[in-house]
């Protein structure tokens, strides 16, 4: 007969690991983990403007909190050509926007099921009074998950935020807000096949636009504090 206390000690064992399995569903990455892409961080900035001259190298304008957060730093914030289509416009970006990517490691999708994100940001929103949703949308900050596909050669599929930024109750015009911005992706090629798991994988991309002033007249610069990624059950 196994004693009372070996049969315990052995329970209170697979207890731990079964939370330490279902724990690591959900993890949460701290905004410092995005990255400028190469580009940008190898080349500098080509319109100025007060407080942000020609010629900055973007690396420089990159801001690292001590707690974590990565912001958008640039000076600049208007909007030069303000793309109409598609919504949100994830290939071009106005002026003073910086455009970061945020990794998802491997280790997150070990299942099939696909992904769910919640993207945690601060911003100030802006647009013109003329604009429709779709200029709206461009003129803010957007993101983006998306699925690169197995021969590497796009991304067969992706979820935007949309209108979900300026129409959120979080996010006030010239007010500095935080909000929770969800994105998903259903079982998608970079997880349900060999070749998929050899090449495939998730990736987040964010357009910051620059520093905004609110309506109090604060300064205040675009941000991803964080983003969480679960697993899909």
């Amino acid at each position: 007969m196994i004693p009372k206390v070996i049969l315990a000690s052995c329970a209170l064992l697979m207890g731990a690991d079964t939370a330490l399995a279902h724990g690591d569903q959900e993890i949460t990455y701290l905004g410092s983990e995005c990255r400028l892409r190469g580009d940008f961080e190898r080349g500098t900035t080509n319109v100025g403007c007060a407080g942000t001259p020609q010629g900055t190298p973007w690396r420089d304008l990159q801001g690292t909190s001590v707690f974590g957060f990565l912001s958008n730093r640039n000076r600049c914030s208007a909007a030069n050509n303000v793309p109409t289509s598609p919504a949100p416009d994830m290939r071009h970006r106005n002026i003073g926007d910086m455009i970061v990517t945020c990794p998802i490691p491997r280790g997150v999708t070990r299942k099939t099921s696909g992904i769910e994100v919640s993207l945690k940001v601060e911003t100030v929103l802006e647009w013109a009074q003329n604009d429709n949703q779709v200029r709206r949308i461009n003129r803010n900050l957007r993101c983006e998950l998306l699925n690169i596909n197995a021969t590497g050669t796009g991304s067969s599929f992706v979820d935007t935020t949309g209108s979900s930024v300026v129409t959120s109750s979080f996010l006030q015009l010239r007010e500095s807000r935080v909000a929770t911005i969800g994105l998903s992706l259903p079982q998608a090629n970079a997880s349900d096949d060999f070749d998929g798991r050899g090449s495939g994988g998730y990736a987040i991309t964010c357009i910051l636009p620059g520093m905004r002033t609110d309506s109090s007249g604060q300064d205040h610069f675009s941000r991803i504090i964080s983003y969480t990624v679960r697993e899909r059950d």
